[in-house]
């Protein structure tokens, strides 16, 4: 079984606390994933036969730096390339971790950007960021995400980078777009949902190697949003075996069929529509999993994790 990449969630912990963050990150304390944990997974990353990177992110994970900086190191040692998964909320304050970090290892930075967040850190710091990245030789990537009812446009920021930053070179791996979808209702008609994209297989499920800040093992990286995500874990790190996990992929009928299927064809399985969910919001696939998963009714999804 080959991971695409490891995403490891150092921390929930993020000074900003967007309303939609999608893994419902908070700037409460909590527990960070601790040194001992990472000792646990370097021991074992070569079962997982990685093809890209070491994803660090939380929360922020610039406020587990500590650990930021021990895991940038340890990869390094193996000949792993790290990325770094930021708001860029940081750099204000400490503009010198840049140039600290610069000499721990192999990483680049990865930007997350949308309404929320640029509500708080302005698209002016970010720009700062990137110059000073690009200055020292960082490889500067995006992620950005369209939140319906903000007023962001994901598509003219991309366009300010570029042109501020001509250096850049345009590519889906330089700027990935996290995807929502839009609901409509004509009249008292029932809510359906505008596009074909939720109606495609989850390509989420076992793509990554998923740490959580807790040193367990997720399917997907999109659930720590649900209060209680802890019931999809499918265990701790040091206690999977690779073929554990991939037989453990195999024994959840419900993640396979959203693998193979899609949400969609889930809801049409069991005979409900979209304005029948319970979940704040139906913006992407990922809420339509957690709605699925309130039910907890036999043979619903997400209904075989440990309490």
């Amino acid at each position: 079984m080959i991971f695409r990449n490891a995403i490891i969630f150092l921390t929930r912990r993020c000074p900003l606390g967007c309303n939609s963050c999608n893994v419902g990150a908070t700037a409460s304390p909590g527990a960070d994933l601790s040194l001992d944990q990472l000792d646990r997974f370097f021991a074992r990353q070569s079962r997982y036969s990685l093809t890209e990177h070491l994803i660090w992110t939380g929360g922020e994970p610039f406020e587990s730096v500590e650990r930021l900086e021990y895991g940038i190191k340890a990869a390094a040692r193996l000949g792993l390339q790290s990325e770094v998964l930021t708001s860029g909320s940081w750099y204000r304050v400490n503009p010198g971790y840049l140039e600290w970090m610069k000499g721990m290892g192999d990483f680049s930075l990865r930007i997350s950007l949308d309404g929320e967040h640029q509500s708080r850190v302005p698209l002016g710091e970010i720009f700062d960021l990137i110059g000073a990245g690009l200055g020292l030789g960082l490889a500067i990537n995006f992620t950005l995400r369209d939140i319906p009812g903000q007023d962001f446009d994901i598509w003219k920021v991309k366009s300010m980078i570029l042109q501020k930053f001509p250096g850049l070179k345009d590519s889906s791996r330089r700027f990935h777009v996290i995807p929502h979808f839009y609901t409509r209702r004509q009249g008292k008609g029932p809510v359906q949902v505008v596009g074909q994209r939720w109606r495609r297989p989850c390509d989420q499920i076992g793509r990554d190697l998923i740490i959580g800040n807790d040193g367990r093992v997720y399917p997907c990286c999109g659930i720590f949003q649900h209060p209680e995500y802890r019931r999809l874990s499918l265990g701790a790190i040091e206690d999977l075996q690779l073929t554990e996990l991939l037989e453990l992929l195999r024994k959840r009928p419900d993640l396979d069929r959203l693998q193979s299927l899609g949400p969609a064809a889930e809801l049409e399985r069991l005979g409900l529509r979209v304005d029948e969910l319970d979940w704040p919001v139906i913006q992407n696939p990922c809420d339509i999993c957690f709605a699925l998963w309130n039910r907890r009714s036999p043979g619903d999804i997400c209904t075989a994790g440990p309490d």
